[in-house]
């Protein structure tokens, strides 16, 4: 989706050099997510955003395989077969990406949380941890997210990146303007101003 709003926006700058004076191109959004800053709390100072080649496909097709495997062969999808199938998923071991002890138990602890071995987590705990939501929390298929939400907090901390929320947040988003009466979208100003500017270079009121 990223890739085609690239270009999108490719296609519309084409045509804002054949009319500069006529076009108006503003590219922003309507929130911000995930609360993405660089530099995570166990490397502070360290980024390797390379490592973020390793993952093989996305969250969501990660979960579906797991989800999977999970109704399809119950705890005789172990745990080690979760490490290999997880190894295969991120390349864990190759590129630099190394697990240490500390992330195998975090994984572990996600694992025994799914198919609730010897787990003492408790639903606040799940929630915090996992992203669950409360209706996921009964069956060991809807809470493969939690192996997910780990493997992908150790691969971004590992590549220096820290993450806020799993969803909306309330920091700033930029507005990228160019053409004609671009210069007023420079600033910062609430989101509501935005179709105001737009409609004062049409010159249309209420």
């Amino acid at each position: 989706e990223t890739v085609e709003f690239s270009k999108a926006v490719d296609k519309a700058i084409e045509w804002y050099k054949q009319y500069p004076n006529e076009t108006l191109i503003i590219v922003t959004a309507d929130h911000e997510t995930g609360g993405m800053g660089v530099g995570a709390a166990l490397y502070p100072y360290y980024t390797n955003i390379g490592l973020l080649a390793n993952q093989q496909s996305s969250y969501v097709v990660c979960e579906q395989k797991i989800t999977e495997k999970i109704n399809t062969y119950g705890t005789q999808f172990t745990f080690d077969s979760c490490m290999t199938f997880l190894s295969g998923m991120y390349a864990i071991g190759q590129n630099n990406l190394q697990l240490q002890a500390y992330d195998s138990l975090r994984l572990q602890r996600a694992y025994n949380f799914v198919f609730s071995i010897d787990d003492k987590t408790n639903s606040d705990d799940a929630r915090l941890l996992y992203n669950l939501s409360p209706s996921a929390l009964y069956t060991s298929g809807n809470k493969a997210q939690a192996i997910v939400v780990t493997m992908n907090k150790i691969l971004a901390e590992k590549s220096g990146i820290g993450w806020t929320t799993y969803a909306h947040t309330g920091v700033s988003v930029p507005v990228y303007a160019i053409g004609a009466g671009s210069e007023i979208f420079e600033g910062t100003y609430d989101n509501t101003d935005i179709p105001k500017k737009i409609l004062s270079l049409l010159e249309i009121t209420k």
